[in-house]
């Protein structure tokens, strides 16, 4: 087949043929994706938490600005 006749993916998705496609396959996929999101923001969490430094406690201030 001349590859120019061929159907661009646009016109293939809109085919009949795929309408109940998302039916089939969506609920897994939505599924997987926020298993997904919850590894990657837990990491992102512990990455935070581990490089997180607090000095506040190396800062040497002048009397007049500690709090009490």
């Amino acid at each position: 087949m001349d590859p120019s006749g061929r159907m661009t993916c646009d016109e293939l998705l809109d085919h009949s043929y795929f309408d109940h496609f998302r039916n089939w396959f969506q609920p897994e996929l939505e599924m997987l994706l926020a298993k997904e999101a919850k590894k990657v923001a837990k990491s992102k969490s512990r990455m935070h938490v581990s490089h997180k430094t607090d000095f506040t406690d190396k800062i040497l201030l002048p009397p007049s600005l500690h709090q009490s």
